[in-house]
């Protein structure tokens, strides 16, 4: 990804670089070593799997088993470095997927009200402010009076003071 490409550059490249004239000198490798992605997409899995009651009960939705694709590679990536470092491989996985999965969930977890802020129905699409993604006709509008904070991140009392 990003890091290839700037060691690319700076490896490669003069100081007018233009990544056009690439053509087909920038070859992709892949930085999860295939030998330790099937161990690394158990480990994730399974971290998972030790958080269900926090990735069902408390944060909902699909939020950990996107975190759970993001760990797969991520987690690799970091797992292969650290072998290269000279960790063994039981423990770079376990260290990668510690610190990239199974502390993102714990810190999750300890948000009051996480599961309504992540909830796709109080979501805007980013592409342009005022379309929900749950439903492409309901419309957001600013506020004209003043902001409310409601407490405990009620959606309903929510929906009572905007509609």
């Amino acid at each position: 990804g990003l890091t290839y490409e700037y060691n690319f550059f700076h490896d490669n490249c003069e100081s007018n670089y233009d990544i056009r004239d690439n053509k087909d000198a920038l070859v992709y490798v892949d930085p999860c070593d295939p030998n330790i992605a099937d161990a690394v997409e158990a480990a994730c899995e399974q971290k998972r799997l030790d958080n269900l009651d926090c990735c069902n009960n408390i944060i909902g939705g699909t939020v950990c088993e996107d975190l759970e694709e993001d760990c797969d590679f991520d987690a690799c990536v970091v797992a292969t470095d650290l072998i290269i470092a000279g960790t063994s491989q039981a423990d770079a996985i376990e260290q990668a997927v510690s610190s990239l999965f199974a502390d993102t969930i714990d810190g999750a977890c300890g948000i009051p009200g996480i599961g309504d802020a992540v909830n796709d129905r109080n979501v805007l699409l980013g592409d342009y402010l005022g379309c929900y993604k749950d439903d492409s006709n309901r419309r957001f509008d600013w506020p004209t009076g003043s902001v409310h904070r409601v407490a405990d991140y009620n959606t309903a009392e929510c929906v009572r003071l905007c509609v």
